[in-house]
């Protein structure tokens, strides 16, 4: 009996991939084989209801899988076919491709160990295989021989004459127990359990770490092992933990090597890096022992040039694209081994003999698609093929999802904020749409802010900086207050606080609202799967706008924002935020569009749109793609471009009867025909062309001619002209540039790395990349590509140059508030740096970045890692010891572990001539010493600090200031003196953000020191310098203390309005806890202007916020209403509030209020006659001696009581 699951006749097992068989299949349509796969099956675990929650989160799981290998192209990563469900019979299948050969593993079991030159390209393969997947941001978890499909040579091409032999194929499987990096992974979730194969797993997973590429290079290596001897490598004990470099190490392998064979000898080297106990001793890329392993094949062929012909990295397919592709290179001229190469049919639209017109003289930088802008010169068909693919083919199946979008753009028009988020699997279309609403639309070129995140650089807000410079010359003189709001937001904090980053983006998005009330703005942004956390944290806050009523000078803002994101097993933090935001909240004018598969009517519409086929040819197509958009345009592309097709009776139609059965052709294959179709490889412009696609793929888009000069070495006409001739292949586009000329990017990321992918093997491509990055980094904005560069470098093995971008990138992201991205940057340094106090210093400074993101557990965990190292390889130099020392007292603060101390520390530190070391000696007691050491030691501290530096003397003040402000005994003028010197160093270094904070704490401190009139005016004019710089959050906090200081002066009326302007602020902000303390300030504002009424309204809100809450703020709401009661006449419930008010205090153990509602209710008491004089007098004598610092209102409740015990005496 035949088994079917979807289009897939099942014949036979294959064998059994992991947790799940694997079957031979043929996909079938119409009764015609359309090719072979192989189908992975999983069976619906007994007990499990396929309509089940639990029935759910397993076809998740098996869907991680399939989203894995999407993630991943790549021609030694065998291809995802397609995903189909079969409840009836409780299956899941995984179509992939179909290896015809045999795994390592029976290879080994059949004929024993291979020889090391096989076993060289076995492993040449898999880590170019594995350099694709930790560039997707995943973890193999599984590399073995088993999992190591080998297929055989595929045969010469005639034509092919004398050369090297072809070498077998291999490719990786089985993406099963595939996880995201953890470096990608969010914070707070679960690490993944210990899975894989017993000798391959990593030994830092055995101690309980996390999965990581080094993680699979050590299970390269031991697959080495393997291959060479038949036998796995010794592994550590499981469950053995050490915090050293274990002296123990795998056997070498030179002696298993053939004798007379030391060109292989490096092989032994390398296995031996690979299998290192210590993660961070093993190689830090798959690519660099890749490019170890191709040395190690040179070397062992012979003295000359490695073989041109490279399967392995090529296409990896029956076809002439990497041959076609091997005449590009200059270190390989066309003329050797085969003959010249034939010069093309026909001529690509810019003649070889002419030079085209540069794009920086063309009136627009035309944006195309993966197909060629016209007729491409193709081989001989039966017929002259009158139509040509179309790339702009018109948008199918997408009629509902652009009418929404037309609606929200309606709506922004009209006044307030839109947004619309697109999501949707690789491929479905979501540019598509997005770029067809803008073009529905039809909003004005500099009206649009329009920009792509980047994979490779994603700095602060750079995304918004894109679309700012992409915009016309004379376009950014509206959004002049967007720009100068960028350069605040970006700009470095006083050390040792980080900025805040709230109120910079909220600074930001105020400037996005004020620009949109001159006239419809749109911010569409495209790949925010990559984007940066300050980006998405910017959506986040504008997705709050939605439905809020905001204007500006009397004039509605008028925003639309379109953000497009493709769906990833394991979003980012900040996108998972996002995406929860967007799908959780049903409000009108926030969309999010979910995008899915084409069906088969508008499939096969959109395939005849992109070229007019042959019915059997479209049916082939639609049930190919899956009704992936970009999978039915790629297909025919590719076919047309490869030759393929030929021209029948006005349709094209497949050139081979089994066209179908051998698959679509890759993006590489595609890219390939275009290099071959536009450029001559014998000329000067076609070497230069794939050097200069090269450098474009590494920088990830964006880059500017100039740059391209120097990282292809040619500053000459034959490089414009290569640039122009690949643009008008249909490969890189040309945008416009501000100053330096046009920009080049991709016309779609599949293709940058599919580029990426065919220029791996290429010997010259570590120059390249090596020039790429030394131009950019001698550029003047260096500094915000620090990490792009920093990777680059690392790559290289440039070790010097990768420590100094790397420490340039951590500082740059604790400047910014990222400290999770800083602790990943500290870990690649320390991995970087050889001598030993210099990689503790590193560690330690992850430390700081887990203390200051108030990731303590985890700071005090590593800590403790430092210091079992430190008893076996004590510090050289006694700074790194001291500064590790100084981060225990910080996580003792941070953690409050009451007792902490550490007695020798400040003898150790005044040993030391730095005095700033000397300085945070002190401070880091001072966080953990009783009040008054704490305060003798902060004293110390500022008078170090001032020899020390303005960023340590502002830290030193400002703990001073906090620990006098928390004790009971507050020294107001020295606490004024440290505000006013902080302010000073905040103004001299530029950070308005710290100047506005010092300034409203200076405000504080003038009322307490009976300055009222002062501290109004300092306040009023603090809220409009935040107000002009869209700082809501500052000015949400400032009006909330303007409206208790006017209320103090007596201005009861102006403290009304300005609590009501506050409340508002933070409920369009979601604060409850702000709205619940501006109401209630406004409820007692209003009872002293006799407004009753809205007093108990304000009051009442005000408390029940606080209660839903639990904050213990209540107590002093539930204190002023009762006032309010009393007034009205209903002194039992007045009564009841202030007890309530009294139990509320003391449950939080504020003593001040506590007192204060105890007084109230005794002077009611005594008011109304049901208590004695003696006892409000013991009353107010047990407030005066309680030894807390009383507030205002306990204070003026006091003097009450004592006023009505006078009245009352002289009564009598």
């Amino acid at each position: 009996m035949e088994r079917w699951l979807g289009p897939f006749r099942l014949l036979h097992p294959l064998g059994q991939g992991g947790f799940a068989p694997v079957w031979l299949a043929e996909e079938v349509y119409e009764g015609r084989k359309l090719r072979d796969a192989a189908v992975k099956l999983f069976f619906l675990p007994d007990g499990l209801s396929p309509g089940s929650d639990d029935a759910a989160r397993w076809r998740d799981a098996i869907l991680d899988e399939a989203r894995a290998l999407c993630r991943v192209e790549h021609p030694n990563i065998v291809r995802f076919y397609a995903l189909h469900r079969d409840d009836a019979w409780g299956v899941v299948g995984l179509a992939m491709e179909h290896i015809t050969g045999v795994s390592l593993e029976v290879r080994l079991k059949e004929a024993g160990p291979l020889s090391p030159e096989q076993v060289a390209r076995a492993a040449l393969g898999v880590a170019w295989a594995l350099s694709a997947v930790h560039g997707a941001g995943l973890v193999h978890r599984d590399v073995k021989p088993g999992n190591i499909v080998e297929r055989a040579p595929a045969s010469r091409a005639p034509g092919d004459g004398p050369g090297p032999a072809a070498h077998p194929v291999h490719k990786l499987i089985d993406f099963g127990i595939v996880v995201e990096d953890p470096a990608l992974r969010p914070r707070g979730a679960a690490a993944p359990r210990l899975v894989g194969t017993p000798g391959y797993i990593a030994p830092e997973l055995l101690r309980g770490g996390a999965a990581t590429p080094a993680a699979d290079l050590y299970a390269l290596g031991a697959t080495l092992f393997r291959l060479c001897t038949g036998e796995l490598p010794p592994g550590e004990a499981e469950g053995e933990i050490s915090f050293v470099r274990s002296p123990r190490r795998p056997p070498r392998l030179d002696a298993i090597l053939p004798p007379g064979s030391p060109a292989l000898a490096p092989l032994a080297q390398l296995t031996a890096l690979l299998l290192d106990p210590d993660p961070g001793a093993r190689p830090r890329h798959a690519e660099w022992v890749a490019r170890e392993l191709e040395r190690v094949l040179e070397r062992a062929i012979g003295d000359g040039p490695p073989p041109i012909r490279r399967p392995e990295h090529g296409a990896g397919r029956e076809r002439s694209g990497a041959r076609d592709l091997d005449a590009f290179d200059s270190d390989a001229p066309a003329a050797q081994g085969r003959g010249a190469r034939p010069a093309p049919q026909a001529e690509p639209p810019a003649a070889r003999g002419a030079r085209p017109v540069p794009h920086a003289e063309r009136p627009t930088a035309e944006a195309a698609g993966p197909a060629s802008r016209g007729a491409r010169p193709t081989r001989r068909t039966e017929t002259v093929a009158p139509t040509e693919p179309c790339v702009d083919a018109p948008l199918v199946g997408r009629g509902d999802a652009l009418a929404a979008l037309g609606r929200l753009a309606t709506e922004a028009r009209g006044g307030g904020v839109r947004v619309a988020l697109i999501t949707g699997p690789l491929g479905i279309g979501r540019t598509r749409l997005l770029d067809a609403a803008l073009e529905a639309e039809r909003f004005g070129a500099d009206r649009v802010l329009r920009a792509a995140c980047s994979p490779e650089r994603k700095s602060p807000l750079r995304p918004l900086l894109r679309a700012l410079e992409a915009l016309p010359q004379d376009a950014t003189s509206p959004l002049g207050l967007l720009v100068d709001a960028i350069e605040r937001a970006l700009s470095p904090s006083v050390l040792p606080g980080a900025p805040d980053t709230t109120a910079a983006l909220e600074g930001v998005e105020d400037a996005l609202l004020w620009a949109s009330t001159e006239a419809p703005l749109v911010l569409a942004l495209d790949d925010l799967q990559w984007a940066d956390a300050h980006t998405l944290a910017l959506l986040r806050l504008l997705l709050e706008r939605v439905g809020a009523k905001v204007a500006r000078g009397g004039a509605p803002a008028r925003l639309l924002v379109l953000a497009a994101a493709r769906d990833e097993p394991s979003p980012s933090p900040p996108l998972r935020a996002l995406l929860a935001e967007a799908r959780g909240r049903a409000r009108p004018g926030a969309r999010h569009l979910a995008l899915g598969p084409l069906g088969d009517a508008d499939a096969a519409r959109l395939a005849q749109a992109t070229l007019p086929v042959a019915p059997a040819l479209e049916r082939a197509v639609v049930r190919g793609s899956g009704g992936v958009p970009f999978f039915i345009v790629h297909a025919l592309v590719a076919w047309r471009e490869t030759g393929a097709l030929v021209h029948r009776e006005g349709v094209w139609d497949a050139a081979e009867p089994d066209l179908a059965d051998r698959g679509v052709p890759g993006v590489d294959d595609l890219v390939v025909a275009r290099l071959a179709g536009y450029l001559d490889p014998a000329s000067d412009e076609g070497r230069l062309a794939l050097r200069a696609l090269a450098a474009v793929a590494l920088h990830g888009g964006g880059l500017c001619a100039e740059v391209l000069a120097e990282a292809t070495g040619r500053d000459d006409e034959a490089l414009e002209v290569a640039l122009d001739l690949l643009v008008d292949a249909g490969l890189l586009t040309a945008a416009a540039g501000r100053q330096r000329g046009p920009e080049y990017s991709f016309v779609q990321e599949m293709v940058r790395l599919s580029v990426l992918n065919l220029v791996r093997p290429r010997p010259w491509l570590r120059r390249v990349h090596r020039a790429l990055l030394d131009a950019l980094a001698r550029r003047p904005a260096a500094a915000a590509d620090a990490a792009f560069l920093a990777a680059g470098y690392e790559r290289l093995g440039a070790a010097p140059e990768a420590r100094r971008w790397l420490g340039r990138a951590m500082e740059a992201a604790m400047s910014a508030g990222l400290f999770t991205e800083a602790v990943e940057l500290g870990e690649r340094l320390a991995a970087l740096v050889e001598d030993p106090d210099e990689r503790a210093a590193a560690e330690i400074d992850v430390v700081r970045a887990l203390l200051r993101g108030r990731k303590l557990e985890e700071a005090r965990r590593r800590l403790a890692a430092l210091d079992a190292r430190a008893a076996v390889f004590p510090a050289r130099r006694a700074e790194v010891a001291l500064r590790r020392r100084l981060c225990r007292l910080e996580v003792a603060r941070g953690l409050r572990e009451e007792g902490y101390d550490d007695p020798g520390l400040l003898a150790d530190a005044d040993a030391q001539p730095d005095a700033a070391l000397r300085c945070e000696a002190r401070m880091a007691l001072a966080g953990v010493a009783s009040p008054e050491r704490a305060m003798e030691l902060a004293g110390e501290a500022v008078a170090l600090a001032a020899r020390a530096g303005p960023g340590l003397e502002f830290g030193a003040r400002v703990l001073r200031f906090e620990l006098n402000y928390a004790s009971n005994r507050r020294d107001l003028a020295v606490a004024e003196e440290d505000l006013t010197r902080a302010l000073a160093i905040a103004e001299a270094l530029g950070s308005r953000w710290h100047r506005l904070h010092i300034e409203a704490d200076l405000a504080v401190l003038d009322a307490e020191r009976g300055r009222i009139a002062e501290a109004i005016a300092r306040l009023e004019r603090i809220a409009g310098q935040a107000e002009a710089d869209g700082m809501r959050g500052q000015l949400r906090l400032v009006l909330t203390n303007l409206a208790a200081f006017l209320l103090r002066q007596g201005r009861a009326g102006e403290a009304a309005e300005t609590a009501a302007r506050t409340a508002e602020l933070a409920a369009e902000a979601g604060d409850p806890a702000l709205r619940a303390s501006a109401l209630s300030l406004r409820a007692d504002a209003l009872r002293r202007v006799g407004e009753l009424e809205g007093a108990l309204a304000a009051a009442d809100e005000a408390a029940a916020l606080q209660r839903a809450h639990r904050d213990r703020r209540e107590a002093l709401t539930l204190l002023r209403r009762a006032e309010i009661l009393a007034l009205s006449g209903r002194s039992a419930d007045a009564l009841a509030d202030a007890r309530a008010a009294r139990d509320v205090a003391e449950a939080g153990a504020d003593r001040d209020l506590a007192i204060g509602a105890r007084l109230w209710e005794l002077l009611h008491l005594a008011r109304r006659g049901e208590i004695g004089v003696e006892a409000l007098e013991d009353a107010v004598a047990e407030a005066a001696g309680a030894g807390v610092t009383l507030r205002p209102l306990t204070l003026a409740l006091m003097d009450e009581a004592r006023a009505w015990i006078a009245g009352a005496a002289a009564r009598a």
